[in-house]
């Protein structure tokens, strides 16, 4: 039986994690929606993670139909790697050999109660919710160590107080892909200094444009890439479909 279908397919992570079957879906129209479902009963999926567009209000309403509902908006930001001006508001190395146990700590520290998709369905176990961000940190300083793009961490070496996660999607596009900074050390701009660094590194490394996403709640993060003049260009809605199935 195949895994996937028309934009659907299994999540093992996810199905991993919390001890159900699940799939994801990116991209959701209402004229896929009856294949996506019925993917979803043939593979027994007891929790669908489906996107759509917000500009798509046809597939949104015909998902809340179906009975999913609405958990958080995804937006992205987009920008160029023009050398940046780096603010200096505090000590920034890239990952070193004693830093992922902290990078860790730190993703688990700061996300214990992050507005997300996951923190927001009150079917999940918190305390996997959680998780699923340290395990992310996590697996970005293995990626880090075995060349697959790179970590870099705030703070002296006994103590870090943040990290950003970076990697190229392609020759000439770089992503931020999650970062976090210690409640003590906000308010400091180490997070647009973390940022800023990274997007240096991409463009050393050839990329051209840098894009990076997170909760439309996450006023402090986007408020960090407008100063280092990203924009926002897209957004996407995530509704969560629980079944029961047999």
């Amino acid at each position: 039986m195949p895994v996937d279908a028309s934009g659907v397919k299994l999540s093992p992570l996810d199905t991993d994690r919390f001890a159900i079957v699940t799939a994801r879906a990116g991209e959701v129209t209402s004229a896929g929606l009856p294949e996506l479902l019925e993917f979803c009963a043939s593979h027994h999926v007891r929790l669908l993670i489906a996107r759509t567009r917000i500009e798509d209000g046809a597939a949104a309403r015909s998902l809340a139909a179906s009975g999913a509902e609405l958990m958080d908006t995804l937006v992205y930001y987009e920008g160029t790697t023009a050398p940046p001006d780096i603010p200096s508001s505090g000590r920034v190395d890239l990952l070193g050999k004693d830093d992922a146990d902290q990078v860790e700590a730190i993703a688990r520290e700061c996300f214990t109660d992050y507005s997300g998709h996951y923190h927001a369905d009150r079917r999940l176990d918190r305390t996997a919710c959680r998780e699923v961000y340290a395990s992310w940190a996590r697996s970005c300083c293995t990626a880090h160590a075995a060349g697959d793009g790179f970590v870099l961490v705030a703070g002296e070496p006994a103590g870090r107080v943040g990290f950003s996660c970076f990697r190229l999607n392609s020759s000439d596009e770089g992503e931020l892909v999650l970062g976090a900074v210690r409640p003590g050390a906000r308010g400091r701009g180490l997070y647009t200094q973390l940022t800023l660094a990274g997007v240096q590194r991409l463009r050393a490394a050839g990329a051209t444009r840098f894009v990076t996403s997170t909760q439309l709640s996450n006023w402090a993060a986007q408020s960090a890439w407008v100063r280092a003049g990203l924009r926002p260009y897209r957004a996407y809605h995530t509704f969560h479909a629980w079944f029961d199935q047999d």
